[in-house]
């Protein structure tokens, strides 16, 4: 609903209403132009007065004349004329005599006379002699008032007439205007001078049906504008201040000078200070900063901000120094606070207590640099020292000494005693160590029970007194764990740090693989690396080649082989290939299993590489048997696989999705592997036995009990070790052992297969002796698998052997 604009308001200075303005000039206008028409109006009634006059008195003239002429008229009747012709015009006197003589006179003979004015005379000749006598002329003297005079008056009657006119017309205009223009713009003005103080709850009346309607309607959509705009701002305001008072960050803001305006309650609470304390007061001076380190002032950020205009954040150590002297670390920025045009007009600063936060990144960053057993550095930490002495040695030339350390029979104190006990002896240990070396010696553990030691500026002739003390001081290190007493030994890997040493990464593995040399050599030494040394070469090898059979599995880069596995005796039976496993090296030349394969053994890959064999072999073999040609494949287990649990259950698991018959597949552990882990081998045979799959224990009779364990084994087939078959046709002590272990699998109801059948004389005593299957580069090289079994077409061919015998070779 709309509020009634007040009828009385405060008093305003005096002023001239629009309408008395629009009056003045509209009177003004009226008076101009009335002066104007005035003026031409007197000037034609002068020239009309005049002509006038003449006119009348010719028709006086004639008059009289006409009057003689019709008889002799005498003065009386001249005279009764005359009068009632000038009944209208009193003002007019005339005189009618013959010379000097006068006749007649009617009417105001001077009419000038009261004003001193002479009057105006206009004289005619009248003819008042009778027809037919001779004429008589008598002169006719009409006299007028002063036409000067008479224009006079004229003038200042119609001037004043004029005046009175306009007078009224104004009067009437002003009413009109009053109540047309001036109410309700006065109204309109009343109305906005309210709105002005502070009255926004009126509004602009809009019932007039006219422009001033118009205006109110337009005005009032403008103000209800204002107001929504008004409403929206309180609520932006209301909701700044409560987000101001909610937020966990302080909040100040200032002026241009860098005074406090306001505080959030944050703020105050930090500061210890009330906002009616500090508001007016520069901020820098209830709010000094110092690092947090060296007590150190600080450039407030908000005078950079102000000076600048722009955001400034604080010092990465910046710390809030109370009046009380406490310190309170800080962090966060001071930005500007500007205008619609880009003008500063002040700045606020929001910060929070980064104290806590301070504390854990402190802690974060020793636990990321330090062993949280020991204290010592970690592994990273370490290779940053190391590859800073590196830097060293090249600028400065100065040399010093890297030690690699591993503890001899830690592991038996974690066997016998349990973690607690090793950590335990961990923690002592170290500490005793670092008793024994200088401060500028740094001592690290890299993992477990081997920790890593560099010895700045110490040629290698002292490193080698250090570490020998070192490994003295192990050896005579004792630590008892309740009723146990434990002896340990240490074995040290040393290698000076020389600018020709790359890389922290070098010089560590270059330890690693003295200190393990030191371990092979006996445990408990110390080995000096030297690049010659032919058995690090050698290890180093090995550890490269770990790195490209790690990075062959991650790209899934390795290759299957087959070889053949042929009948030597005459029988019906799918074709049969061992598979193998093959790498390439970066220039795409295949690397010789006996090149990576101990490296995989010896770094704990063959189960990787274990896992990727048996997964792409019966991938290839249930494609071969979707397309109708079905095989049977002989795959390569290690000794590491049949020792871990998970082994099992995934060759069951890749059996089952792959969909191959498991009577098609064979699965050969050497000899050895087998012995050694006599017992998981047992039961991996056993439940993938139960499957269907068979078993083959490859390298047999390398061993030295052999047939002793033979029957604790549940194995189908013996791959008789090459050894014997090699020179097969010409000893017969080979020959004699090959027929007992083709006896022996004949009674076990066991199949044989001979390797190394490399020519067609050694194929010839094996069908002799009985053996059921031979393998060899006589019978097939390995190869490809995708050169043996082209996509779609099965490449299998008889083997070039005399004629009874029909063997499959590729």
């Amino acid at each position: 609903m709309k509020r009634k604009i007040p009828e009385t308001m405060p008093e305003q200075p005096a002023h001239v209403s629009l309408s008395t303005k629009v009056t003045v000039i509209v009177f003004w206008g009226l008076i101009i132009a009335g002066l104007v028409f005035a003026t031409l109006l007197l000037q034609n009634r002068e020239t009309e007065t005049r002509e006038s006059r003449d006119a009348l008195a010719d028709s006086l003239a004639y008059q009289v004349d006409q009057l003689f002429h019709g008889h002799a008229a005498n003065a009386a009747e001249v005279t009764l004329l005359l009068t009632r012709l000038l009944e209208a015009r009193p003002e007019v006197g005339v005189v009618l005599k013959t010379g000097e003589q006068e006749t007649v006179r009617v009417g105001t003979q001077n009419p000038g006379e009261n004003s001193g004015a002479d009057p105006q005379v206009l004289t005619r000749q009248v003819n008042i002699q009778a027809a037919g006598r001779d004429n008589l002329y008598k002169e006719l003297a009409v006299s007028f008032p002063n036409i000067e005079r008479t224009l006079h008056a004229e003038r200042s009657r119609l001037l004043l007439t004029l005046g009175v006119l306009l007078l009224l017309f104004g009067v009437v205009l002003k009413g009109l205007l009053e109540r047309i223009l001036t109410l309700p713009m006065a109204q309109m003005v009343r109305a906005a001078r309210a709105i002005s103080e502070g009255r926004s709850e009126l509004s602009f009346d809009t019932g007039r049906q006219d422009e001033f309607g118009y205006l109110a309607k337009f005005i009032n959509r403008a103000l209800e504008g204002m107001r929504e705009s008004e409403r929206e701002a309180q609520r932006s305001r209301e909701l700044a201040e409560v987000t101001l008072h909610s937020i966990g960050d302080a909040v100040i803001t200032t002026n241009r000078n860098g005074r406090v305006v306001y505080m959030n309650p944050v703020a105050q609470r930090l500061l210890k200070l009330n906002i009616e304390d500090a508001r007016g007061q520069f901020l820098q001076d209830i709010m000094p900063l110092v690092d947090e380190e060296t007590d150190a002032p600080l450039q407030h950020p908000i005078l950079d901000c102000l000076r600048e205009n722009r955001t400034v954040e604080l010092d990465a150590e910046c710390a809030l120094l109370l009046a009380s002297g406490v310190r309170v670390p800080i962090s966060d920025s001071a930005a500007p606070i500007r205008d619609a045009t880009g003008a500063v007009r002040g700045a606020v600063m929001v910060f929070h207590d980064v104290s806590e936060a301070r504390r854990l990144q402190r802690e974060l960053s020793f636990q990321a640099s330090h062993d949280p057993l020991t204290g010592l550095y970690n592994r990273r930490e370490f290779d940053r020292e190391v590859q800073r002495a590196l830097e060293r040695a090249e600028r400065d030339g100065c040399r010093h000494a890297l030690c690699y350390l591993d503890l001899d029979q830690f592991k038996v104190v974690n066997d016998t005693c349990g973690h607690a006990a090793g950590d335990q002896l961990l923690h002592k240990l170290t500490a005793y160590l670092q008793s024994k070396l200088r401060k500028a010696d740094v001592l690290a553990r890299l993992g477990g029970d081997e920790f890593g030691l560099l010895l700045a500026h110490c040629p290698l002739h002292r490193a080698l007194d250090v570490a020998e003390s070192l490994r003295e001081a192990v050896s005579e290190f004792r630590f008892q764990w309740q009723d146990k007493s434990f002896q340990i030994g240490v074995s040290i890997g040393l290698v000076e740090l020389s600018p020709t040493v790359a890389s922290a990464a070098e010089a560590l593995a270059a330890a690693d693989m003295a200190c393990y040399a030191a371990k092979e050599d006996g445990r408990n030494r110390i080995h000096v690396y030297h690049p010659d040394d032919v058995e690090l070469t050698r290890r180093r090898e090995e550890m490269g080649m770990v790195t490209a059979v790690q990075r062959a599995l991650t790209d899934d880069s390795l290759e299957l082989f087959g070889q053949i596995i042929a009948p030597v005796r005459e029988e019906t039976t799918l074709p049969h290939y061992e598979i193998l496993v093959r790498m390439r090296d970066p220039e795409g030349h295949f690397i010789s299993p006996g090149a990576f394969i101990p490296a995989a053994e010896r770094f704990q890959l063959m189960s990787s590489l274990d896992r990727w064999v048996v997964s792409h072999s019966l991938r290839f073999a249930a494609a071969q048997a979707r397309g109708g040609n079905p095989i049977e494949l002989s795959i390569n287990l290690s000794g590491q696989s049949l020792s871990e649990d998970q082994f099992l259950d995934f060759v069951i698991r890749e059996i089952d999705q792959s969909g191959v018959t498991p009577e098609h597949l064979c699965f050969e552990i050497t000899e050895t592997a087998a012995i050694n882990n006599l017992a998981r081998a047992v039961r991996f045979m056993t439940s993938i036995r139960r499957l269907g799959c068979h078993f083959a224990l490859d390298d047999f009779g390398s061993g030295m009990s052999s047939f002793g364990y033979l029957k604790n084994l549940p194995v189908d087939v013996l791959k008789i070790d090459g050894g014997f078959i090699k020179r097969l046709h010409e000893s017969p002590v080979d020959q004699s052992m090959v027929r007992a272990i083709q006896e022996v699998a004949r009674l076990m109801n066991m199949k044989t297969v001979a390797e190394f059948v490399e020519n067609a004389e050694i194929l010839h005593v094996l069908r002799d002796i009985g053996i059921d299957r031979a393998q060899g580069y006589f019978l097939g090289k390995p190869a490809p698998l995708t050169e043996l079994f082209p996509a779609g077409v099965q490449t299998t061919a008889m083997i070039a052997v005399p004629p009874q015998l029909k063997l499959v070779r590729s």
